[in-house]
């Protein structure tokens, strides 16, 4: 009897803290459920995300095939591991695929010299590919040397032999119907079981060609879907078999903006209706069809109940920057009607810094522009990093925009393996742009404060009572939080010490090549300090201390900055200053209390419930009333704890993430009138 052939699939994740990928392996998923239609019960596979549990199987299933995802947070994590099975059965055949691969034969015929661990790259999607591979090399009675004399080209497959770069032509799946579901027939059911997320695919492509994406390749463009059939037995079956997540996430990269969408948005609430779940939803939603992104939000929260923001990653507002990077967004008063129409919720844009032509100034007017005339309350700013596979991490892009680059451990991707007989520490590492030749490294560190005042002030509508008002007088937040870095958080040595320490975080992480940084972390106990949290991402962690342990510092420099500008417009008066005490004091109780979660009653001159039923978009004279109101929980303390066990709280990263997490809007009290 003819023998099955052997084949692990890994989508690793690091463990050194938490889960740092923590969804579903779904991409490997796809391979195996695939490999299986095609070969049935010539082939025997199993599927991977945790590092232990693959490095304790390896020895004993000694397999035929070895396959990666490989991505920019686990990259390294995956070769080590590859080149420890080369050793332990110099026989394995090796298989990466994902995204984290460059852009061009030269390029690419390099990357793979530099990493002979590696036997066959497959580019773009895999399923075809890997299956005509497996297949071809079976001819080969699975001789990896035989194969590779041959210079067999297949599409999608790399590799090198000798001196020679082979690769095939680009290949699509374009019937990803072809592709059963790996959660219908039972491939993902162990991941239940972990603390990972679900995650869904309806479509694959992207319209779009941004240069700093992996996914602007031109192949890329025509958009592939599956039926609503096929999803809604899918989101079914997740439903039925979750257990530790209130979280489904999906991989499309333009969800909400195709009219199938709304059939998928009516099958996730009915699924929501019927089992309680999801609580939240993760993932990229689209970047054309404003009305459309608005009903497939309508849809998925009915009811108002804040399942899924939607929003729009804009990455830069300034027409010379969108240009550069060859980017489309939504026009902004598209933007403000879908952000207008979904008030009560996050609504989330992303910006990257510094993109080719951006400036100090224009990456500040952008800002503004989101935050006081659209009022996105949820804001992420990201460093640019180089990935390979994306346009912008060429040579030739680098030199055009003069890219001042450092290197830094990736957030979270790290820990501690036992590799055979030894203790092995392993770091991923990212590179980052800190300058270019508009804007400079200065600039960009200043910049970086910026985004840490944004998410205490700006982000979930904490302040809302008061910069509402304040913009009725004219006064932008920007304009506040301006204020604050150049001259309130010079009156709080405190304060001023937290943000300069918050800086000197995220430089003391950088270094100025990857070999000094592999260095650094070969000395003794450096990725254990990381670990335990000294290092760790800055924002979320700075982020978690101004919310837990400075609150009271950062409303008395908010305070202070909004004195200064009234002062300085003469608009100082007794009626504004009564509003604004009240609306700190509102503003102080509501807000999510992670130490006491008791409700509460309180006394206002000010009648916040019908401030807060209008946006806060009202003269303060017109809600000027003495009213008791109560601040209460209802679920939110369930979803919190929910997340305390998912994330854990053991460090100010942890709490980074629960925070980064949890909808800072949904979980704050609750109110209404104290005799209702």
């Amino acid at each position: 009897m003819k023998r099955k052939i052997k084949i692990m699939l890994a989508d690793l994740t690091h463990t050194g803290v938490n889960l740092n990928s923590d969804h579903f392996p779904l991409g490997i998923g796809f391979i195996a459920s695939y490999t299986l239609k095609v070969l049935k019960d010539e082939a025997e596979i199993s599927l991977h995300k945790l590092p232990e549990e693959l490095l304790e199987e390896l020895p004993k299933v000694k397999p035929d095939f070895l396959c990666f995802s490989s991505y920019n947070w686990n990259a390294k994590l995956s070769n080590i591991i590859a080149s420890y099975a080369k050793e332990i059965n110099p026989n394995v055949t090796t298989i990466f695929g994902g995204p984290d691969f460059p852009v061009g034969n030269e390029a690419r015929h390099n990357f793979l010299k530099k990493r002979p661990v590696i036997d066959f790259y497959i580019k773009s999607d895999a399923e075809y590919a890997f299956v005509r591979l497996i297949k071809k090399m079976m001819d080969f009675n699975l001789n990896l040397k035989e194969f590779k004399k041959n210079y067999i080209k297949l599409p999608n497959i790399c590799y090198v032999e000798g001196d020679h770069y082979i690769e095939g032509p680009y290949e699509r799946v374009e019937n990803i119907m072809d592709i059963p579901s790996p959660y219908v027939n039972g491939l993902l059911d162990k991941f239940f079981e972990l603390p990972l997320k679900p995650n869904i695919q309806t479509n694959r492509g992207c319209p779009y060609s941004c240069t700093f994406c992996c996914d602007g390749e031109i192949s890329n463009r025509k958009i592939h879907r599956k039926s609503d059939a096929y999803m809604r037995e899918e989101l079914e079956y997740i439903a039925k078999h979750v257990k530790l997540t209130p979280t489904l996430g999906f991989s499309d990269l333009n969800f909400g903006m195709y009219k199938q969408d709304l059939e998928t948005a009516k099958a996730i609430r009915d699924i929501r209706k019927k089992y309680n779940w999801p609580i939240q939803m993760e993932g990229s939603t689209g970047k054309a069809q404003p009305e459309r992104l608005a009903e497939v939000g309508k849809i998925i929260n009915e009811g108002g109940i804040d399942i899924i923001r939607m929003g729009s990653s804009m990455q830069s507002v300034s027409t010379d920057v969108l240009k550069e990077i060859k980017r489309t967004n939504l026009d902004f008063e598209s933007l403000r009607e879908l952000h207008h129409n979904n008030v009560d919720s996050q609504n989330f844009t992303e910006f990257i810094i510094p993109l080719p032509k951006e400036t100090k100034k224009s990456f500040l007017s952008g800002l503004t522009k989101v935050v006081d005339d659209i009022r996105f309350n949820n804001i992420a700013v990201h460093h640019l990093q180089l990935l390979k596979g994306s346009e912008l991490e060429t040579h030739a892009q680098r030199s055009k925009y003069d890219m001042k680059t450092k290197y830094r451990v990736y957030e979270a991707c790290l820990g501690n393996y036992k590799i055979g007989n030894k203790k092995v520490p392993i770091a991923e590492i990212e590179e980052i742009v800190v300058g270019t030749n508009t804007m400079s490294p200065e600039e960009y560190y200043d910049l970086t404060v910026v985004t840490l005042l944004i998410k205490i002030f700006i982000h979930g509508d904490t302040y809302k009572p008061i910069f509402e008002v304040l913009r009725r007088n004219n006064i932008k937040s920007m304009e506040i939080i301006t204020q604050i870095l150049e001259k309130s958080s010079n009156e709080f040595p405190k304060f001023k010490t937290f943000l300069e320490d918050f800086v000197k975080m995220g430089k003391n992480k950088c270094f100025n090549s990857e070999e000094n940084l592999e260095k650094y972390l070969a000395k003794p106990n450096v990725i254990d300090n990381i670990i335990n949290g000294e290092g760790q991402n800055e924002l979320l962690a700075f982020r978690a201390k101004a919310l837990r342990k400075h609150y009271k510092d950062c409303t008395l420099v908010l305070q202070s900055a909004i004195k200064n500008i009234l002062d300085k417009r003469n608009l100082n008066s007794t009626e504004l200053n009564e509003y604004l005490n009240e609306a700190f004091k509102f503003c102080e109780i509501r807000k999510f209390n992670f130490d006491d979660m008791k409700d509460c009653e309180a006394n206002f001159t000010f009648d916040f419930v019908k401030g807060d039923k209008n946006n806060f978009d009202v003269d303060p004279k017109e809600i000027q009333n003495k009213v008791n109101i109560k601040f209460y929980y209802v679920d939110e303390k369930d979803t919190f704890n929910k997340y305390l066990k998912f994330y854990g709280n053991s460090n100010d990263f942890q709490w980074g993430k629960i925070i980064q997490r949890m909808d800072w809007i949904r979980m704050r009290k609750r109110i209404k009138y104290s005799n209702v």
